[in-house]
């Protein structure tokens, strides 16, 4: 649609107005959802001891000091 066609809108260009708003949420919601996930990062310790370690990998201690 060019600027002109987006300030009149009409009955009968409706529909390609509802579709073209439909494909930029599309758009917008799969940027903000990338957004969200690339800074959703999980804060562990600085230094981790070995049962946390364990408890990270659901392992038990003896497995994870092989």
């Amino acid at each position: 649609m060019t600027e002109s066609e987006n300030t009149h809108l009409s009955f009968d260009n409706l529909p390609r107005s509802v579709a073209e708003l439909h494909e930029k949420i599309d758009r917008l919601t799969g940027m903000f959802e990338q957004i969200i996930s690339s800074t959703a990062v999980t804060h562990l310790p600085e230094i981790m001891t070995v049962e946390d370690v364990s408890a990270m990998l659901c392992k038990s201690v003896s497995t994870s000091m092989r």
